[in-house]
């Protein structure tokens, strides 16, 4: 059998956030929007929507690289009493981060992941060292304020 294995970043993500907010914020009601980042017209709809429906959400997140799909929407409605939070540094994520339609980045440090994957790799083939099953990396909070140094280190 062949077979292609691979993480799903975006459903692990998911689940540990609302595994932290079901223990730490039990009272905290979540709402899901599954959006297509292709479909700008369809996406727009269930935003005005959602939006319509719940006028008290403040708060929001992504578990993808396409928070600027709802960043780019809140812009266009000049809509500024809401928090998103994404992941990656894509350029219209970055462009809605500096325009503040996105609260906060989550970068994810791809170069240091792709490092330590490659030494990793050498210490287990090579050095025949005994490796860990999980290797927890460091993530950054990029804000409108601190993106600019990001990109300067």
């Amino acid at each position: 059998n062949e077979g292609i294995v691979g993480s799903n970043q975006q459903e692990r993500r998911e689940v540990g956030f609302r595994q932290y907010m079901l223990e730490h914020h039990p009272a905290c009601r979540i709402w899901e929007l599954n959006l297509h980042a292709k479909r700008d017209s369809e996406d727009a709809q269930m935003l005005d929507d959602f939006f319509r429906t719940h006028p008290t959400v403040k708060n929001g997140i992504t578990f993808n690289s396409k928070a600027y799909v709802i960043g780019e929407y809140l812009q266009r409605h000049q809509k500024t009493d809401f928090n998103l939070m994404g992941y990656d540094l894509l350029k219209r994520n970055v462009d809605c981060l500096k325009a503040g339609s996105i609260f906060f980045l989550i970068a994810q440090q791809p170069t240091l992941q792709g490092f330590d994957g490659i030494k990793t790799l050498c210490d287990y083939l090579i050095l025949k060292k005994e490796i860990a099953r999980e290797n927890f990396m460091p993530i950054d909070l990029l804000t409108k304020e601190n993106i600019e140094y990001y990109y300067n280190k």
